[in-house]
């Protein structure tokens, strides 16, 4: 139940805001964590 509302809503922002998930998937990938914490 939570995931169909969570799915919709996201869509909806998705659309609203026109946010690049396919650009903001690949930094996450390519930035390293930083060794020993912040």
């Amino acid at each position: 139940m939570w995931t169909g509302s969570y799915k919709s809503i996201l869509k909806y922002y998705n659309i609203k805001n026109k946010i690049a998930w396919d650009w903001a998937s690949m930094d996450l990938t390519m930035v390293e964590a930083p060794k020993g914490g912040a």
